[in-house]
């Protein structure tokens, strides 16, 4: 018997970054030869077309996983009146009535945007998991608390990422169904350290946008000439002057492709994780934490409540903080050659099984 499994995702299947979606839609595939695994992340909109934008990065599903791909007169994400709302749901359905997701029995949808419930009334399905990987309402408002209150009220089983998300959703709706907690992790396959590399000065690859610290990174490399600060990351045109008018120690070296990672990370002894006290930071649940750690780095990192310091986390709190934690982990690093033994539960391979548990138990109801 095979089941279907679709994963409605906020990232496209081509992106700068690779997702806990991407992960769970590959990891369950290579777990589960029965399972068939479709990916679909948000509608192409006419008005995303007409601005000519495209989507940048490499492709991050494997092709055993089927890729459907649906479009829409006007983004789903942004809030309008009922009936042209009604209209786009429409146009959508109509318009690509032959499409796979809309003619397909899956059996589960796993959907980490609250936004998808504009046309999960389209799609057919027996069991429906939201995986809220953010407080969403935080970070976009009243128009994500709207169509967040709907797909809880039309999902079946709730997974966030964080102890963080699980609250805000329990204080913010009242909401009664048990709600489980699975945070993102790193590809254990992937990421390992190389111990005769020759390392050197702090790294930071991912997003660069208004969460990221950057006033802290300047003022501390600033203070910390010799100390080399490597920055990679797709950067918004607004912050170009950030990096113009940087010290020379600190480098913008553009956007990393997913694969060269590990490579890159064994260069360095510190990965740099400086969060803004933003509400877009709440309940993030960072997969560079174990991604760096797998790679022979100490992390340095800010608002992130739910993890405890160890040999290789270090938190710190402001600017001064920071300096002196890179001062201290830099003239005593030793990379650990003995295995991690608290990365053996944060690898894709272990939270894809909890996973599977999970839907075992709800295709079998």
């Amino acid at each position: 018997m095979v089941t279907k499994v679709l994963i409605l995702s906020h990232t496209n299947s081509i992106s700068n970054f690779k997702i806990g979606s991407h992960h769970y839609a590959n990891f369950i595939k290579k777990k589960r030869q029965n399972f068939e695994v479709f990916f679909c992340s948000l509608p192409n909109s006419l008005l995303h077309k007409i601005r000519g934008e495209r989507k940048e990065g490499k492709i991050m599903i494997e092709k055993e996983v089927e890729i459907i791909k649906i479009d829409s007169f006007l983004p789903i994400t942004i809030k309008l009146p009922s009936v042209i709302e009604k209209f786009n749901s429409e146009l959508i359905f109509r318009y690509e009535v032959n499409n796979k997701i809309f003619n397909i029995n899956f059996d589960i949808v796993i959907c980490d945007y609250p936004y998808f419930v504009k046309i999960l009334n389209k799609i057919r399905y027996r069991k429906l998991i939201y995986r809220p990987t953010d407080d969403y309402v935080a970070m976009r408002g009243k128009s994500a608390e709207v169509s967040e209150k709907k797909i809880l009220a039309k999902c079946d089983m709730i997974i966030c990422t964080s102890e963080i998300v699980k609250k805000s959703i329990i204080d913010r709706y009242n909401e009664t169904k048990e709600i489980f907690v699975i945070e993102n992790g790193f590809d254990s396959s992937h990421f390992s350290a190389n111990v005769s590399s020759k390392r050197g000065g702090c790294v930071y690859v991912g997003a660069l946008d208004k969460r990221f610290d950057f006033e802290v990174l300047l003022e501390v490399a600033k203070k910390l000439p010799k100390v080399k600060f490597d920055i990679y990351g797709p950067l918004d045109n607004k912050l170009n002057h950030i990096f113009e008018n940087s010290p020379d120690n600190l480098k913008f070296k553009g956007v990393a492709e997913y694969s060269e990672l590990p490579e890159i990370l064994n260069k360095y002894k510190i990965g740099l994780l400086p969060l803004k006290g933003d509400n877009g930071n709440n309940g993030r649940s960072p997969m560079k934490l174990w991604e760096y750690t797998a790679c022979g780095l100490k992390v340095v990192y800010s608002n992130i409540e739910h993890l405890k310091d160890n040999k290789d986390l270090y938190k710190y709190s402001n600017a001064e903080d920071l300096k002196s934690l890179i001062e201290r982990i830099d003239f005593n690093y030793r990379l650990n050659n003995e295995n991690n033994d608290y990365l053996i539960d944060k690898s894709w391979d272990f939270k894809t099984d909890i996973l599977l548990k999970k839907i075992k138990i709800l295709i079998n109801e």
